[in-house]
């Protein structure tokens, strides 16, 4: 049985990738639950979320996610994986994020904008 030191870099570095995005999405899936928001994506939240992983992105979930598929691609050395985690930034970032912040500015207004001005949307 090998140890993980004789893992090939490209696979050590994907895990380290991989736990890095489920720990900060489910740290901010914790959270979100525990505030009593809905997980559903789209859902309009009764709270604004700014603590936790919430100061350091304003998307901690998808930011989550979009890891984990990529360390699984890194590791696996999955270019069509990768190519999908690519896809599925792009289509959060252009379409699902922009309504879903248009929400919370119609439902938060001043305390959004306030947010969102210091807190990036990525990192």
């Amino acid at each position: 049985m090998a140890g993980v030191l004789e893992w090939p870099l490209p696979a050590v570095l994907g895990l380290g990738l991989f736990l890095a995005g489920a720990t900060s999405a489910g740290w901010a899936w914790a959270l979100h639950r525990a505030a009593g928001n809905a997980l559903a994506p789209g859902a309009t939240p009764r709270v604004l979320m700014d603590e936790g992983p919430w100061r350091f992105s304003r998307n901690p979930m998808y930011l989550g996610l979009l890891a984990m598929l990529a360390g699984l691609a890194l590791a696996w050395g999955s270019g069509a994986l990768g190519l999908a985690t690519c896809a599925l930034a792009l289509l959060l970032h252009r379409r699902q994020i922009p309504r879903e912040e248009a929400r919370l500015a119609s439902h938060f207004g001043g305390w959004w904008h306030d947010y969102a001005a210091e807190v990036r949307r990525w990192l």
